[in-house]
């Protein structure tokens, strides 16, 4: 069952979505935070089930009113939602600002009723005067079909009321009614959120319980592992008290007592200068499940950092991290069920895929999308502005997430999380290089001595690097180990604290020595002693998380002991296993036309096939100028976007061509939650673009959509500059496409401006 708050954040969250692309679109929030909705974001109550908004500020008041006249008021009841757009006014007002309201409630009776029709209407009998519309639907299982019924209807509605409000002000010009503005939208945003983060604070000290316990779903060989002490942040939840965690087995008793932490002094548990015997450590990726008393669990979410404690185990460097995916009371799954999904498990990932299918953790989001119809290489084509590099944003967030999501904002926000991490974002130009993309050799600007280069990776070499060792690694658990910065300052602490002058590296018949370490390299001389020479540290710390010595033009003798050196040091001595989920990593190319492809891809023309691919068919290495080896794993997706008008630029490469799979994006007139303005004009611009250039040199859906409102801005300083740039300035062909459209042309004038009146000769 849905939380009255996690219904009523969904659908603030779905307005706010709306709000961000068109900001004319505001909406009421809660003022004021009485007992019981210190944070709410609208006006309504729990015990009720439900809470509602309005889009208008319109004056009302006469003995016993609340609320606004115009409410779209939000239920539910268990796990079905439901909606009602309320018009309501009494029918004894005692101003004019009050008859006009009323008058307003009547006149909407006939234009709601032939447009949407009406569920019901009070008797003439009635204290007040209320109608209120059909609704698609009496109930919805899905709070986003709802929604979409909700868009609808107010699509209908606003102008409506709009048109009806200017009207009665006709009547009363002093009738106080207008659409929120967004100064008062802004202000009241500004005042939820501050009401929200005073009350947040207040209502976790009230609430905070003094016995959590914490519970983990673990495959049955392996629960040991995870029998151990857990100090988790749950800081989201404002509890800081933590209990005991116990094992949910998957076969023979279902839970498992851990075995307590305990102290080997014998000092008391609060005790903070106790020496703490730790069991193993939990591990980044595993799914907690937090429960209060006997009954009552109050969420569960997956371990997304690890912690550390000092070498004596008295105090915790950092905390552990768990990302809490569902907070509040909910309903464990049976005993039965958790046994029967949990058998059979054969690997780590296998079981933690089980165990969010189990916990429903994709609960109130899209199915998950099938990625083997995801191509890995894929181009979006159009003309300008048909939301080519908009639609970037939503796949790369889908294929990250491996779901379907219809929220801009949503798709958004995961994009920007990622970016820089799984997701690079990269435009194309004329000067973009191999070395820019894969591989290069870059001069050493902080050498003063002599002129060195310094081997670079490009972006796409950096992610696929990224996406290879997340795939390698979840395919099967290597043994822990620290961090390389971590492991590499311990090795060279004595040398840079001056405790000695050089560090000996063994061979296998001599020594080398290190003399010095600057940002980027190792400096290092040979036993003979007669010329200094260096090792690079990037390089060195690909060999550390491969743990695997790179074939690097003679220098593998000398990377290869230190490399050892290190790994002993890191590796984890207490036999940990690292388990690591697959992910998902795309890389997004803008204007990937606008380079010169053969140049830029040079060997990944054949590398980036599917089958080619690190873990397709036939996988394919190259070696790169550099002579370092290259594949292209299989877990990285590739987009592009190309721009159809532009033609001064070369055609993308057949070779390259046939390994993409091509998406056609030309201009829309209808996009169900989204207004585009004067489509007939567009349509018509559009029709005579293709009589005479053809389909790809079309005017896209987005010039007429968004902040654009004003037409002649628009055509002026958007669309005809691109219609001049089409047919070479001739204004003659362009005036035609316009006059098509009817729109009226200032006479004489250059540049060709339109002044937007409709045409009343054609």
């Amino acid at each position: 069952m849905l939380l009255y708050k996690e219904y009523e954040k969904q659908v603030f969250d779905w307005l706010m979505s709306k709000n961000k692309i068109d900001p004319g679109f505001t909406f009421s929030v809660r003022m004021n935070g009485n007992k019981g909705a210190k944070t709410d974001y609208f006006i309504g109550t729990e015990k009720s089930k439900y809470f509602g908004t309005t889009f208008w500020a319109i004056r009302v008041g006469f003995p016993g009113s609340s609320g606004d006249c115009i409410d779209v008021i939000f239920g539910y009841d268990h796990d079905e939602f439901n909606y009602k757009i309320e018009f309501t006014q009494t029918n004894s007002p005692h101003n004019q600002q009050n008859t006009s309201v009323l008058n307003l409630m009547k006149s909407l009776k006939e234009p709601i009723s032939n447009s949407l029709g009406l569920k019901y209407e009070s008797g003439s009998e009635n204290k007040m005067f209320t109608i209120i519309p059909k609704s698609p639907k009496e109930k919805y299982v899905s709070i986003d079909e709802m929604l979409d019924d909700v868009d609808s209807d107010l699509q209908v509605l606003i102008p409506i009321v709009d048109e009806y409000i200017e009207l009665e002000k006709k009547n009363n010009p002093d009738f106080k009614a207008h659409r929120i503005s967004m100064q008062e939208f802004n202000q009241m945003q500004e005042k939820m959120v501050r009401r929200i983060e005073k009350y947040s604070k207040e209502i976790e000290e009230e609430i905070k319980p003094i016995d959590i316990q914490y519970w983990l779903y673990a495959p049955g060989e392996n629960a040991d592992k995870w029998d151990q002490f857990f100090d988790a942040n749950i800081m989201a939840l404002g509890w800081d008290e933590l209990g005991d965690l116990k094992v949910y087995k998957n076969k023979g008793d279902i839970v498992k007592e851990l075995q307590k932490i305990h102290h080997t002094d014998g000092s008391k548990k609060n005790d903070a200068t106790a020496n703490y015997e730790f069991i193993n450590v939990l591990k980044k990726g595993d799914i907690v499940i937090a429960k209060k008393g006997k009954q009552k669990y109050i969420g569960y979410g997956i371990v997304d950092s690890d912690y550390y404690y000092d070498k004596d185990k008295m105090e915790f460097k950092s905390r552990r991290k768990v990302n809490w995916i569902k907070k509040g009371t909910w309903q464990l799954p049976d005993d039965s069920i958790v046994t029967k999904t949990l058998t059979n498990i054969t690997n780590y990932t296998d079981y933690v895929n089980k165990i969010k299918a189990l916990l429903q953790i994709d609960n109130g989001k899209k199915p998950t999308t099938d990625m083997k119809e995801i191509p890995l290489n894929q181009i979006l084509y159009g003309p300008p502005g048909t939301g080519k590099t908009y639609n970037t944003i939503v796949k790369a967030a889908e294929i990250i997430e491996n779901r379907k999501i219809d929220d801009f904002a949503v798709a958004k926000a995961i994009f920007n999380k990622h970016l820089g991490d799984r997701i690079e974002f990269i435009t194309f130009h004329q000067n973009y290089s191999y070395e820019d993309f894969i591989q290069g050799l870059r001069p050493d600007v902080d050498n003063d001595t002599s002129l060195t280069f310094d081997r670079k990776d490009g972006i796409f070499k950096s992610i696929a690097d990224r996406a290879l060792k997340n795939l390698t690694d979840s395919k099967k658990p290597k043994e822990s180990k620290k961090s390389f910065d971590t492991v590499f300052n311990k090795f060279i602490s004595e040398l840079i604290e001056g405790e000695v002058e050089e560090l000996e590296i063994p061979m296998k018949k001599v020594s080398y020595f290190i003399t010095g370490i600057t940002n980027k390299s190792i400096e290092f001389r040979k036993e003979n002693g007669l010329s200094n020479h260096t090792l690079s540290i990037s390089t060195l710390r690909k060999m550390y998380e491969a743990e695997s010595v790179m074939d690097i033009q003679g220098l593998s003798s000398y990377y290869s002991p230190l490399l050892n050196k290190l790994l002993a040091i890191g590796k984890d001595k207490t036999g940990n296993k690292e388990f690591v989920i697959k992910q998902n990593y795309v890389i997004v190319i803008d204007e990937i036309n606008r380079a010169n492809i053969s140049r830029v891809f040079g060997e990944l023309i054949t590398l980036i096939e599917s089958d080619k691919r690190s873990h397709g068919a036939i996988p394919l290495k190259a070696t790169l100028p550099t002579g370092e080896e290259f594949i292209v794993p299989s877990n990285l997706y590739i987009i592009g976007t190309m721009n159809t008008a532009d033609k001064s630029i070369a055609l993308l490469d057949i070779a390259l061509r046939r390994r993409f799979e091509f998406v056609a994006m030309y201009p829309k007139y209808d996009i169900d939650g989204h207004q585009i303005y004067d489509v007939d004009i567009l349509e018509n611009i559009n029709k005579k673009i293709i009589e005479k250039k053809g389909y790809d040199f079309q005017i896209g859906h987005s010039y007429f959509m968004g902040d654009n409102h004003d037409l002649v801005k628009r055509m002026n300083v958007k669309v005809i500059p691109l219609l001049l740039e089409y047919f070479m300035n001739d204004d003659k062909e362009v005036k035609e496409i316009l006059n098509y459209a009817g729109l009226e042309i200032e006479s004489d004038s250059w540049p060709l401006r339109t002044t937007g009146k409709r045409d009343q000769s054609i």
